[in-house]
């Protein structure tokens, strides 16, 4: 990180210590960059964590293949509430059919809220759980779930779904803090 002082007029180096005291602060906001020694050396006892990894399933993570099927359970008991939701509207599309099932009822709480984020942000989650439902999975305004079938006839709506004009048509004041 490099640090620049500008030189006050009257020669004297102006807010050393503010300078400093801000950079310490920048620094501490952002973790240290992992090096390709240790960005596979797995998770530290006491971390936060996204999913509650079993000792097993890491250690398969560490010796390079995972089962889909071990993840998948793993984000299922880590995630009950998105697992829930994306279930419910995977069963609610097989039974009433049509091109998508979605989900417009914002989460209880932020736990939950925070399940959906976790979910539907991360490309392996998303990419196990669309493959485990058999669905394309959409996400809208931190709440709004959706399934779509696999069925190419409905690429169009999936893409008005996922559109920018689609975003802006589901605002509400409601949502704001999501």
């Amino acid at each position: 990180m490099r640090i620049l002082l500008v030189r006050h007029p009257v020669g004297a180096y102006r807010g050393e210590r503010e300078v400093a005291e801000r950079a310490h602060c920048v620094a501490a906001s952002f973790p240290a960059r992992r090096t390709p020694a240790t960005q596979n050396a797995g998770v530290t006892r006491g971390e936060p964590m996204s999913l509650d990894v079993s000792p097993a399933l890491l250690e398969q993570a560490e010796r390079g293949e995972v089962d889909e099927a071990a993840f998948v359970d793993c984000v299922r008991t880590s995630l009950p509430y998105a697992w829930e939701m994306i279930s419910s509207l995977t069963a609610q599309l097989e039974v009433e059919g049509g091109e998508f099932a979605d989900n417009q009822t914002p989460p209880p709480d932020e736990q939950a809220r925070g399940q959906l984020l976790r979910a539907l942000a991360s490309d392996a989650i998303r990419g196990a759980l669309q493959r485990h439902f058999g669905v394309r999975l959409a996400f809208q305004n931190c709440h709004r779930v959706a399934v779509f079938p696999l069925d190419p006839s409905v690429d169009d709506r999936l893409a008005k779904f996922t559109s920018i004009r689609g975003q802006l048509l589901n605002q509400s004041p409601e949502l704001r803090d999501c």
